[in-house]
Protein backbone atom coordinates (compact mmCIF):
# COMPACT_ATOMS: atom_id res chain seq x y z
CA UNK A 1 0.00 0.00 0.00
CA UNK A 2 2.18 2.81 -1.32
CA UNK A 3 0.04 5.71 -0.09
CA UNK A 4 0.46 4.55 3.55
CA UNK A 5 4.23 4.60 3.04
CA UNK A 6 3.97 8.05 1.46
CA UNK A 7 2.14 9.38 4.55
CA UNK A 8 4.83 7.93 6.83
CA UNK A 9 7.53 9.41 4.59
CA UNK A 10 5.94 12.87 4.89
CA UNK A 11 5.95 12.65 8.67
CA UNK A 12 9.60 11.57 8.67
CA UNK A 13 10.45 14.46 6.36
CA UNK A 14 8.73 17.00 8.62
CA UNK A 15 10.84 15.84 11.57
CA UNK A 16 8.04 14.12 13.50
CA UNK A 17 8.23 10.45 14.28
CA UNK A 18 5.78 8.30 12.34
CA UNK A 19 2.82 7.04 14.32
CA UNK A 20 3.12 3.47 15.45
CA UNK A 21 0.60 1.33 13.65
CA UNK A 22 -0.49 4.01 11.15
CA UNK A 23 -0.19 1.53 8.30
CA UNK A 24 -2.12 -1.05 10.29
CA UNK A 25 -4.97 1.36 11.11
CA UNK A 26 -5.29 2.47 7.48
CA UNK A 27 -5.03 -1.12 6.20
CA UNK A 28 -7.87 -2.23 8.48
CA UNK A 29 -10.02 0.73 7.42
CA UNK A 30 -9.40 0.03 3.73
CA UNK A 31 -10.10 -3.68 4.24
CA UNK A 32 -13.47 -2.87 5.86
CA UNK A 33 -14.27 -0.48 3.03
CA UNK A 34 -13.57 -3.22 0.47
CA UNK A 35 -15.81 -5.65 2.35
CA UNK A 36 -18.71 -3.16 2.37
CA UNK A 37 -18.13 -2.41 -1.34
CA UNK A 38 -18.07 -6.10 -2.24
CA UNK A 39 -21.34 -6.76 -0.37
CA UNK A 40 -23.05 -3.84 -2.15
CA UNK A 41 -21.70 -4.99 -5.55
CA UNK A 42 -23.04 -8.55 -5.01
CA UNK A 43 -26.45 -7.17 -4.00
CA UNK A 44 -26.55 -4.97 -7.12
CA UNK A 45 -25.76 -7.94 -9.38
CA UNK A 46 -28.39 -10.13 -7.69
CA UNK A 47 -31.04 -7.41 -7.96
CA UNK A 48 -30.26 -6.83 -11.63
CA UNK A 49 -30.92 -10.54 -12.30
CA UNK A 50 -34.50 -10.00 -11.12
CA UNK A 51 -35.29 -7.87 -14.21
CA UNK A 52 -34.67 -10.61 -16.84
CA UNK A 53 -36.51 -13.08 -14.57
CA UNK A 54 -39.56 -10.76 -14.53
CA UNK A 55 -39.35 -10.32 -18.31
CA UNK A 56 -39.24 -14.09 -18.72
CA UNK A 57 -42.40 -14.52 -16.60
CA UNK A 58 -44.17 -11.67 -18.42
CA UNK A 59 -43.48 -13.13 -21.88
CA UNK A 60 -43.80 -16.82 -20.99
CA UNK A 61 -47.27 -16.73 -19.41
CA UNK A 62 -50.45 -15.28 -20.81
CA UNK A 63 -52.05 -13.33 -18.01
CA UNK A 64 -55.70 -12.40 -18.41
CA UNK A 65 -55.66 -9.40 -16.09
CA UNK A 66 -53.65 -6.21 -16.35
CA UNK A 67 -53.07 -6.33 -12.58
CA UNK A 68 -50.52 -9.14 -13.08
CA UNK A 69 -48.50 -7.04 -15.54
CA UNK A 70 -48.92 -3.94 -13.37
CA UNK A 71 -47.53 -5.90 -10.41
CA UNK A 72 -44.52 -7.06 -12.41
CA UNK A 73 -43.83 -3.55 -13.75
CA UNK A 74 -44.06 -2.15 -10.22
CA UNK A 75 -41.68 -4.88 -8.96
CA UNK A 76 -39.19 -4.08 -11.74
CA UNK A 77 -39.35 -0.32 -11.04
CA UNK A 78 -38.96 -0.90 -7.30
CA UNK A 79 -35.90 -3.12 -7.83
CA UNK A 80 -34.36 -0.64 -10.32
CA UNK A 81 -34.81 2.35 -7.98
CA UNK A 82 -33.34 0.48 -5.00
CA UNK A 83 -30.48 -0.80 -7.20
CA UNK A 84 -29.78 2.80 -8.24
CA UNK A 85 -29.41 3.84 -4.59
CA UNK A 86 -27.08 0.91 -3.90
CA UNK A 87 -25.06 1.75 -7.03
CA UNK A 88 -24.67 5.33 -5.77
CA UNK A 89 -23.32 3.94 -2.49
CA UNK A 90 -20.91 1.65 -4.34
CA UNK A 91 -19.59 4.46 -6.56
CA UNK A 92 -19.30 6.79 -3.56
CA UNK A 93 -17.14 4.21 -1.74
CA UNK A 94 -15.10 3.46 -4.84
CA UNK A 95 -13.96 7.08 -5.24
CA UNK A 96 -12.72 7.32 -1.64
CA UNK A 97 -8.94 7.54 -1.58
CA UNK A 98 -7.21 6.55 1.66
CA UNK A 99 -4.24 8.75 0.84
CA UNK A 100 -6.48 11.79 1.44
CA UNK A 101 -6.34 13.83 4.64
CA UNK A 102 -7.66 11.67 7.53
CA UNK A 103 -9.93 14.53 8.71
CA UNK A 104 -11.59 14.65 5.27
CA UNK A 105 -11.81 10.86 5.15
CA UNK A 106 -13.63 10.87 8.48
CA UNK A 107 -16.14 13.46 7.22
CA UNK A 108 -16.66 11.42 4.03
CA UNK A 109 -17.35 8.21 5.92
CA UNK A 110 -19.71 9.96 8.33
CA UNK A 111 -21.61 11.24 5.30
CA UNK A 112 -21.68 7.72 3.82
CA UNK A 113 -22.88 6.30 7.16
CA UNK A 114 -25.77 8.81 7.32
CA UNK A 115 -26.87 7.83 3.79
CA UNK A 116 -26.49 4.15 4.67
CA UNK A 117 -28.72 4.60 7.74
CA UNK A 118 -31.37 6.40 5.67
CA UNK A 119 -31.37 3.69 2.99
CA UNK A 120 -31.60 0.90 5.54
CA UNK A 121 -34.49 2.52 7.42
CA UNK A 122 -36.64 4.88 5.31
CA UNK A 123 -35.51 3.50 1.94
CA UNK A 124 -35.96 -0.14 2.97
CA UNK A 125 -39.41 0.60 4.45
CA UNK A 126 -40.66 2.04 1.15
CA UNK A 127 -38.94 -0.71 -0.85
CA UNK A 128 -40.67 -3.47 1.14
CA UNK A 129 -44.04 -1.66 1.12
CA UNK A 130 -44.05 -1.05 -2.66
CA UNK A 131 -42.76 -4.57 -3.34
CA UNK A 132 -45.63 -6.05 -1.31
CA UNK A 133 -48.16 -3.91 -3.18
CA UNK A 134 -46.65 -5.19 -6.44
CA UNK A 135 -46.94 -8.80 -5.21
CA UNK A 136 -50.58 -8.18 -4.16
CA UNK A 137 -51.38 -7.03 -7.72
CA UNK A 138 -49.58 -10.06 -9.15
CA UNK A 139 -51.20 -12.48 -6.70
CA UNK A 140 -54.71 -11.24 -7.57
CA UNK A 141 -54.76 -13.37 -10.70
CA UNK A 142 -52.09 -15.94 -9.87
CA UNK A 143 -53.51 -16.91 -6.49
CA UNK A 144 -56.95 -15.37 -5.85
CA UNK A 145 -58.44 -16.04 -9.29
CA UNK A 146 -56.56 -19.30 -9.86
CA UNK A 147 -58.72 -22.46 -10.15
CA UNK A 148 -57.39 -24.02 -6.95
CA UNK A 149 -58.84 -24.82 -3.54
CA UNK A 150 -59.13 -22.26 -0.77
CA UNK A 151 -56.67 -24.29 1.32
CA UNK A 152 -54.01 -24.08 -1.41
CA UNK A 153 -54.55 -20.32 -1.77
CA UNK A 154 -54.28 -19.83 1.99
CA UNK A 155 -51.14 -22.00 2.12
CA UNK A 156 -49.49 -19.90 -0.64
CA UNK A 157 -50.33 -16.65 1.17
CA UNK A 158 -49.14 -18.00 4.55
CA UNK A 159 -45.82 -19.11 3.00
CA UNK A 160 -45.40 -15.71 1.30
CA UNK A 161 -46.21 -13.72 4.46
CA UNK A 162 -43.93 -15.95 6.57
CA UNK A 163 -41.09 -15.51 4.09
CA UNK A 164 -41.53 -11.72 3.97
CA UNK A 165 -41.51 -11.53 7.78
CA UNK A 166 -38.36 -13.66 8.02
CA UNK A 167 -36.68 -11.74 5.17
CA UNK A 168 -37.46 -8.27 6.51
CA UNK A 169 -37.39 -8.78 10.28
CA UNK A 170 -34.45 -11.16 10.53
CA UNK A 171 -32.33 -11.60 7.36
CA UNK A 172 -32.47 -7.95 6.24
CA UNK A 173 -31.95 -6.53 9.74
CA UNK A 174 -29.01 -8.87 10.34
CA UNK A 175 -27.40 -7.88 7.00
CA UNK A 176 -27.93 -4.17 7.72
CA UNK A 177 -26.45 -4.53 11.20
CA UNK A 178 -23.31 -6.20 9.77
CA UNK A 179 -22.91 -3.51 7.11
CA UNK A 180 -23.40 -0.71 9.66
CA UNK A 181 -20.82 -2.30 11.94
CA UNK A 182 -18.23 -2.37 9.15
CA UNK A 183 -18.82 1.33 8.46
CA UNK A 184 -18.70 2.11 12.19
CA UNK A 185 -15.36 0.28 12.40
CA UNK A 186 -13.96 2.42 9.57
CA UNK A 187 -15.14 5.59 11.39
CA UNK A 188 -13.63 4.36 14.67
CA UNK A 189 -10.32 3.58 12.94
CA UNK A 190 -10.23 7.02 11.30
CA UNK A 191 -11.10 8.69 14.62
CA UNK A 192 -8.25 6.79 16.23
CA UNK A 193 -5.94 8.03 13.49
CA UNK A 194 -7.22 11.60 13.84
CA UNK A 195 -6.66 11.57 17.62
CA UNK A 196 -3.13 10.29 17.07
CA UNK A 197 -2.45 13.06 14.54
CA UNK A 198 -3.91 15.76 16.79
CA UNK A 199 -1.93 14.58 19.82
Amino acid sequence: MNHFNEIEALWKKSGTSPLPGITEIMSKAEKNKKQVSRKIRIQILCMLLVIPALLYVAFSFRFQYGSSYAGMILMALCVLVFTRFRLQQYLFLKQIDFSDDPHELLKTFKKFYARQQWLHTVGSFWYVLILNIAFALYFYEVVYLAPSTTQVKIAILVVYIAWMLVATLWIQKRAHKKEHRKTELIIEQLQQLQQSLDA
